[in-house]
């Protein structure tokens, strides 16, 4: 992996320690992810007379937070109810952490609550009920010992903090345990590219995992733009399945391995004669089987199941250098299979994102084989980056656009689709959905952003979660990513302030009454549309999808 490659995935690697707190058991889907250490610690309200602000957490605002017992100010008091230290569930368990809060000054329901973990981050800020009893229940937990942190914070005197540990672990008998590489946030705000290994034996696990980290490196890598910069935007996980033999099947040879996914190179020979035979074929059936077994894996525990939207992004690596590739959509789950080519460098890398750009973001195929030069398109005009109309109006804000790594200015270039040289037109004379030694076109990559904020808004959460604000008070937002996304505050329409936080108290002079603090946050690619900015200028469609605006009402007294 680049230097440069290293730097983009600045993202929470595993082992992490996770988040605890009081804890009930309740049934439900569960997620898997990484061991780790045991960081037991004892349970501690964090009142110290000063606390350093962390620049990544928007809501730590209070650079010093007065907690001498003889002063009458204090913060609030925590008591944690459940789970006990160091408690252990499994994964398919929901698992409800709970407390209680006073403080002498403000109300039990006015105080600020937050719940964070240290794989996750922000989990939940629902306020206490009046009689000071907190409960947050923690969805889609991940394998190993996580730590939570709770904070609780006052209107005058400052905010306590309590964390615990609590492990979780595969459910018994459970074959698909994802183990969290990369994460970002939780699976439900995040898309999740989930690996899963098929034709590695007990004894080439270690192998698999070393080539899920290099797989990794390269698709948010510089190589395989715009992924480099929406690092942030994605949760990566591996599941680690024992086959019975090395290798994978190929039908087209009558060759059988014993796989848990019965996976077959011979699907992907898509110049067989069979394959053609009604879009059908009969190596196509063993496929159906590794359509099936994922299907039923993302049904039952896979990061981000019960989210919709389509977050996961499944791969399926097949242990063999024989040549394969292809995608499959809904009939199976939305899902590529693909083998690791060991004997052709970083080749099978470059085929990970070609089908990826399939399976992720529906686009075609651009190539034409030469016996199809003359064929005429039969096909109708809904994929993303073709089109039947020559004037090239489906992308016409990218017309004319440059791009240097793709041939040619974006523009209509006729043939696609393998088997149509004629009346079909596609965005650029090359890209990785034609050639997978170019990378994705600038129609391409406007798609791929689209996605991802489809995915995950811009806002991970705001401070208040009621969005009411009394005057004195910390108004805050949480980012996915403060390295491509910018802060606007306005009050009743006029711009006071940008970055993650604002203290209302920096309004001064204000007049007693109600007003509207309004946060809008947005990625930068916006303010560079139409400038031929080939780095930031991304996004020209769309863009109402990369900006979001929540408003807070301030009460002044």
């Amino acid at each position: 992996m680049s230097a440069r490659d290293a730097d983009a995935m600045r993202w929470r690697r595993c082992p992490v320690a996770v988040f605890v707190l009081v804890v009930s058991a309740i049934p439900a889907l569960g997620l898997v992810g990484c061991s780790s250490a045991d960081t037991t610690s004892q349970p501690s309200t964090d009142t110290d007379s000063t606390e350093t602000s962390d620049s990544n957490d928007p809501t730590d605002t209070d650079s010093t937070e007065t907690t001498d017992s003889n002063d009458p100010c204090v913060p609030p008091d925590i008591e944690l109810v459940s789970p006990a230290q160091n408690a252990s569930f499994a994964t398919n368990e929901s698992v409800a952490f709970e407390a209680r809060v006073h403080d002498d000054r403000d109300a039990a329901e006015d105080l600020r609550v937050e719940w964070r973990s240290s794989l996750y981050g922000l989990i939940g800020t629902a306020p206490a009920e009046s009689n000071g009893s907190l409960r947050h229940t923690f969805e889609e937990p991940a394998v190993g010992t996580h730590t939570i942190e709770l904070s609780v914070g006052d209107s005058d005197c400052g905010t306590s903090k309590v964390s615990f540990n609590v492990t979780f672990t595969c459910p018994s008998g459970s074959q698909f345990c994802p183990v969290p590489i990369v994460v970002n946030g939780p699976p439900s705000k995040r898309a999740n590219m989930i690996f899963l290994g098929d034709g590695f034996t007990a004894g080439e696990q270690q192998k698999f995992a070393t080539y899920v980290e290099s797989a990794v490196g390269f698709y948010f890598g510089d190589q395989n733009p715009p992924f480099d910069r929406y690092t942030q935007f994605v949760n990566v996980w591996r599941v680690d399945l024992v086959s019975n033999e090395s290798g994978a099947d190929d039908s087209s040879q009558g060759l059988e391995i014993d796989t848990v996914l019965d996976g077959d190179v011979g699907c992907a020979h898509w110049g067989q004669e069979c394959y053609w035979e009604g879009n059908d074929c009969d190596c196509m059936c063993s496929w159906k089987k590794t359509g099936e077994v994922v299907t039923t894996a993302i049904q039952n525990g896979l990061p981000g199941a019960g989210s919709p939207g389509g977050r996961n992004w499944t791969i399926v690596v097949l242990n063999t250098d024989m040549w394969s590739g292809g995608a499959h959509g809904a009939q199976w789950g939305t899902f590529f299979v693909y083998s690791t080519l060991p004997n052709d460098g970083d080749l099978s890398f470059y085929v990970m994102g070609h089908e990826g750009g399939h399976a992720f973001h529906q686009f075609s195929d651009w190539g034409v084989m030469d016996e199809y030069k003359d064929a005429q398109y039969q096909g109708d005009d809904s994929a993303r980056d073709i089109t039947t109309n020559p004037s090239g109006v489906k992308w016409s804000e990218w017309l004319g656009a440059p791009q240097p790594d793709n041939d040619g200015p974006v523009g209509t270039y006729e043939g696609c689709c393998y088997v149509y040289g004629k009346g079909v037109w596609r965005s650029s004379a090359d890209s990785r959905m034609r050639d997978i030694s170019y990378p994705l076109d600038r129609v391409h990559r406007e798609w791929v952003i689209r996605d991802l904020y489809k995915w995950s808004r811009p806002m991970d959460a705001v401070f208040p979660s009621s969005l009411e604000l009394r005057f004195g008070e910390t108004a805050a937002v949480q980012l996915i990513d403060p390295a491509v996304q910018l802060v606007t505050w306005t009050l009743d329409g006029i711009e006071v302030g940008d970055g993650a936080s604002l203290s209302t108290s920096s309004l001064e002079p204000l007049q007693p009454g109600t007003y509207d603090l309004t946060v809008t946050v947005h990625d930068q690619v916006v303010d560079y549309a139409n400038t031929n900015n080939f780095d930031l200028d991304l996004v020209r469609r769309g863009q109402e999808a990369l900006t979001q605006s929540e408003t807070f009402v301030l009460e002044v007294p």
